[in-house]
């Protein structure tokens, strides 16, 4: 690989890592990105377009968004007394220390 490239994706992924963004916000940034560039002619730029991209890109992503949706809603549940989320099969909030008794 060469180096600018292998320099490029390690700041993206030193970046991901820092603020936390997922891989289907890099492909919207990029998505709206290349939007901007079909969108934009010789009259200059065309909004029409650009909601027409950005729409089609959303739509393709949307199977992903949601089964990234349901594979976090699933692997925890809120905390009956504070509210924050527990992960499955934790017995105890890290937050408040909650811990129900089992019956």
């Amino acid at each position: 690989m060469a180096s600018w490239l292998k320099a490029i994706s390690d700041g993206i992924s030193n970046y991901s890592r820092t603020y936390n963004v997922t891989g289907g916000q890099w492909f919207m940034f990029f998505a709206a990105l290349f939007a901007v560039y079909l969108s934009w002619g010789d009259d200059g730029f065309n909004p029409v377009a650009f909601i027409i991209v950005v729409g089609f890109f959303w739509l393709i992503s949307a199977p992903f968004r949601a089964a990234g949706w349901m594979k976090r809603k699933i692997s925890r549940h809120p905390c009956p007394n504070c509210g924050n989320p527990v992960p499955n099969g934790e017995t105890q909030c890290m937050v408040c220390g909650y811990a129900p008794e089992l019956r």
